[in-house]
């Protein structure tokens, strides 16, 4: 069909004119009249129709003579020719992309022509291209895009012989850039992965950086990149106004610029806690936290005494912060290194005093001193590199805490029983484990005893008389806890429960000499001067006053030997008694 076809006959001995005829469904079918008179033995004839039929003949006849016709020997077939596309169409088609159309035709001569629709194919206004002699064409779609678009394959020469494509969309190229974002950081020296999505858009981009947006130029950072994301390892100087901008190489307004802003920042590594020349106590805790800028992963923790050894804290750990309870040897000062295992170049480090070895030591009382009971008395220690604040206990057979100290020393009064064999402990508060204890001490109830006399007679206005007496209170031989001198003491004679004051002070050898009247049944008493009532009097009674020879005492050369030990001894300056 639309293909011209010559009809051919003979005669013979007849010159008339002939009609020619077509019946497209012999024998049922009806005659079409192709030519009314034709003379010769021709007719050419471009075979025309809406359908193919199989059942075709011709037939001429006589314009003169009815009865002289011939009809066609075998039927014949009328073709309609078809065109058809060789491949589906996608649903999405993007626009400024090139791509070919193909179809394939049978029974069909001439050319073609292409017409696009916009309106699902109620109307093709657009020639894509006219008079195609073959079966393909690369079409770069323009324009507008269409929800739902068309494509005809149309006959220049038989324009009832189309065919439409399927609808699809004709998609305009989009862009997203997802990272980075609002408010992210890259590092400066450390590789990111920058990533956007694309749609309808085959082609390659390019990737463009912003350091000043909006008013910064834009720098190429990949070129007719195929793919939707890029490594980069950001250079340059701190920002935080960039953006990332994700271009079409097809058409340049094709593209999307990140949302918001993001930074370029330098890779930093800062040891916050302990601060710089922190206090290092072995066996207490040490409050260790650090911040990391734009980056991640584990670091190590190491302790480096000067001159001496180093203390791995931690090997490995991707946390920020560390509790570790300082150990190891004792040092003057240390570095306390922290550094990045996967980039060995960041790290920070502080200088912190110690390690130390923290002590309490008491100084007072001392080895064997005397405190006496009811009397107040001082306990002294030292601390080193530890706060102050102690717990003090006494021991003296019985363990209890006496009070706590914010000081170096402690002023208690004892009450308790007597004791040859009592210890001070003091304890740390900050650090209970830490603790020391005095040396064993005396406690002791005060008292004063006159000594026995050889001859308890003595004459009155005789020469001299010595009374020695022991001193139980007061040790004076500079050991006393509170490093006070001797309280002196009062020496009475009773004369028939009369006393009469004969003198006082802190002489262990005084001496006197008695006056009439002449007394039986005297007696000489010793009691303090400041009536410490620890201190009960003592009397050695003196059978016959008027007996004239000096008094004495059985330990009298012993006695003056050793104070003239003592007076020796408070001369070079070290005791105060």
């Amino acid at each position: 069909m639309g293909q011209p076809v010559t009809i051919t006959w003979s005669r013979a001995a007849v010159s008339d004119p002939v009609r020619v005829e077509l019946n497209r469904s012999y024998p049922t079918g009806s005659w079409e009249v192709l030519a009314a008179s034709v003379a010769g033995n021709s007719f050419d004839w471009t075979v025309s129709g809406s359908a193919s039929t199989a059942n075709v003949r011709v037939r001429i006849t006589s314009t003169t003579h009815a009865d002289l016709n011939d009809l066609s020997d075998n039927p014949h077939s009328i073709i309609l020719p078809t065109v058809a596309y060789q491949a589906a169409w996608p649903a999405r088609i993007p626009l400024g992309f090139a791509r070919s159309i193909n179809w394939q035709t049978t029974n069909l001569t001439g050319s073609v022509s292409l017409y696009l629709s916009r309106d699902n194919g109620a109307t093709y206004p657009e020639l894509i291209a006219g008079g195609l002699s073959g079966t393909s064409y690369t079409w770069t779609p323009s324009g507008v895009a269409a929800a739902q678009a068309s494509v005809k394959v149309q006959s220049d020469l038989l324009p009832q012989v189309a065919v439409s494509s399927t609808s699809f969309v004709l998609a305009q190229p989009a862009f997203a850039v997802t990272y980075p974002q609002t408010s992210e950081s890259l590092t400066l020296g450390f590789p990111a992965t920058l990533r956007w999505t694309s749609a309808d858009h085959p082609g390659t981009v390019n990737v463009e950086l912003n350091r000043d947006y909006p008013s910064g130029a834009w720098e190429i950072l990949a070129s007719s990149l195929a793919a939707d994301s890029l490594v980069w390892t950001p250079t340059g100087s701190e920002t935080a106004v960039a953006r990332i901008r994700v271009a079409s190489t097809v058409n340049s307004s094709w593209s999307d610029v990140g949302d918001g802003n993001f930074t370029l920042l330098q890779a930093n590594l800062d040891l916050q806690i302990p601060a710089s020349h922190s206090e290092l106590i072995i066996g207490s805790p040490v409050w260790m936290s650090w911040h990391r800028t734009g980056w991640s992963g584990p670091v190590s923790l190491t302790l480096n005494r000067v001159g001496g050894p180093s203390t791995v804290i931690s090997a490995s750990t991707t946390a920020d912060t560390l509790s570790w309870t300082a150990g190891g040897a004792a040092a003057d000062s240390s570095w306390l290194v922290l550094r990045s295992l996967q980039y060995p170049g960041y790290a920070d480090s502080v200088i912190v005093y110690g390690p130390y070895q923290p002590q309490l030591t008491v100084t007072a009382p001392e080895a064997n001193e005397r405190c006496i009971i009811g009397e107040t008395h001082t306990i002294r220690w030292t601390h080193q590199h530890l706060p102050t604040g102690v717990l003090v206990y006494l021991n003296s057979g019985q363990e209890f805490v006496l009070r706590n100290s914010a000081s170096d020393s402690f002023s208690f009064t004892p009450q308790t029983d007597e004791s040859q064999n009592a210890r001070v402990l003091i304890r740390s508060e900050f650090r209970p484990d830490v603790t020391d204890t005095s040396d064993a001490f005396q406690l002791v109830a005060p008292s004063l005893a006159l000594n026995t006399l050889a001859s308890p007679s003595f004459r009155a206005e005789s020469t001299t008389n010595f009374v020695d007496f022991t001193r139980n209170h007061r040790r004076c031989d500079c050991r006393t806890l509170a490093r006070r001198s001797c309280r002196p003491v009062g020496r009475a004679l009773s004369r028939n429960g009369h006393n009469v004051r004969l003198d006082s002070g802190t002489a262990r050898d005084p001496k006197w000499t008695f006056a009439h009247p002449q007394r039986s049944g005297s007696a000489v008493r010793r009691h303090t001067v400041a009536g410490n009532r620890n201190l009960p009097a003592d009397a050695v009674h003196i059978n016959d006053p008027r007996t004239r020879h000096a008094l004495s005492w059985p330990n009298r050369a012993a006695s003056r030997d050793r104070h003239a030990h003592l007076r020796a001894y408070r001369r070079a300056g070290h005791c105060r008694c």
